[in-house]
């Protein structure tokens, strides 16, 4: 019975990873072309890291985040751990958009206990291309930094491309008006 499980929840957790921030945003795959309309700061995106260790099912995530600053609201969730892949999801309490670049401060739940995170979104292309993929990571403590605001970190690592084959992946950071 395990046997058949494993593959059947992997496959339920990577359909949510994937389709959540087309959920919460309403974004329609047909549009991805579309002109941004965003009224006011936006980041919606789904992919899998480049290079991370495990199987294909893990580093994938999915975001949807909206605001700025300590006013910013949304969540982020992926897939931690390559050994026994888990689904996060942590609700954005700040977020800092600078041209095409984001940086998202989330908390999440893990064991009963909360943890900050830092996940930066990099826009470079629309939908991700291989030439100039666009990039992303979720950093932890040690590698997040606080800020004079209690709700913003920063991260200390760079974000790694991510992959736009197997089924896509794209992040659309929309600075607003």
């Amino acid at each position: 019975m395990r046997t058949f499980l494993t593959p059947l929840l992997a496959g339920l957790v990577t359909a949510a990873v994937i389709t959540t921030p087309f959920a919460l945003a309403g974004h329609q795959p047909s549009r991805a072309n579309a002109p941004a309309t965003a009224t006011a700061p936006e980041v919606v995106g789904y992919g899998k890291q480049s290079g991370q260790p495990g199987g294909p099912r893990t580093a994938l995530f999915g975001v949807f985040a909206t605001g700025s600053g300590n006013a910013a609201t949304g969540s982020v969730s992926f897939i931690a751990s390559p050994t026994r892949p888990k689904l996060i999801t942590g609700m954005v309490t700040c977020m800092v958009i600078s041209g095409n670049d984001a940086i998202i401060t989330l908390n999440y739940k893990q064991a009963g206990v909360q943890h900050v995170a830092v996940a930066e979104a990099v826009d470079n292309s629309n939908p991700t291309a291989d030439a100039n993929p666009d990039a992303w990571r979720v950093s932890f403590d040690p590698f997040i930094n606080p800020t004079p605001d209690p709700n913003c970190w920063t991260p200390v690592l760079s974000p790694v491309p991510i992959s736009p084959s197997g089924g896509g992946a794209d992040i659309r950071v929309e600075p607003g008006p």
